[in-house]
């Protein structure tokens, strides 16, 4: 990476962030990288800083969600990524709404954060594999939504092969190389898709998928 990255880590535990901030060091040749503990730190530090990346790792739900909304709205050029704990998922749509555009569990391994850093700060949205499968796998409301199933029947075969790359987690490169097209593409049918869908980004029509019962798994 040439770019100078700037780069928040918040997270209440030193050590986890020393973890973190070593991860980066060692993946990035520039970049900019400060810490703090609380969302009152991260939203300081944005401010200060104005960075490209906020790594939010804070375990209590309101602060997370209050963190990231004002994030959103104060600093326009910082995107933020929510770090989850194991047993959390039901904070993740929450914490998308309020405008985060990444997630990933805690105990990912070095090279997907660094995977996820990269594809947020290019413009992508990113929700790690495993927490994507966790939130397909749980059980889907019994009283979905008609208009959700009806919605998904207005995709294309091409835009549900896409849907079930973006379920595994992949990002728009690797949806690329899978489905043997172009980068911008991918990024044209995404744009297709999130319209038909009427969410925000990837992750919303991940989670809109589990809600509506909609399997875009297998192929």
């Amino acid at each position: 990476m040439t770019n100078e990255i700037r780069v928040v880590v918040i997270d209440e535990q030193p050590l986890y962030r020393d973890g973190v901030v070593t991860a980066l060091a060692s993946a990035f040749k520039k970049k900019i990288i400060e810490q703090g503990a609380t969302g009152s730190d991260g939203i300081r530090l944005c401010l200060s800083l104005d960075p490209h990346i906020v790594l939010l790792g804070v375990t209590e739900r309101n602060e997370a969600i209050e963190t990231t909304r004002a994030i959103a709205e104060k600093c326009l050029s910082a995107k933020v990524i929510y770090l989850s704990t194991p047993g959390d998922e039901g904070a993740i749509k929450e914490v998308l709404q309020a405008g985060a555009r990444g997630c990933l569990s805690k105990i990912v391994s070095g090279p997907e954060l660094v995977r996820c850093i990269m594809a947020v700060h290019e413009g992508e949205s990113y929700v790690s594999p495993s927490l994507a499968a966790q939130l397909l796998s749980r059980p889907a409301p019994r009283n979905r939504s008609v208009r959700n199933d009806n919605v998904f029947s207005t995709l294309t075969v091409r835009e549900h092969k896409i849907m079930q790359a973006v379920a595994l987690g992949l990002t728009n490169k690797e949806i690329a190389i899978k489905l043997v097209l172009s980068d911008n593409t991918v990024k044209r049918y995404m744009t297709q898709i999130m319209q038909k869908l009427h969410v925000r980004n990837r992750l919303e029509a991940v989670l809109l998928m589990r809600s509506s019962g909609v399997d875009a798994r297998t192929s």
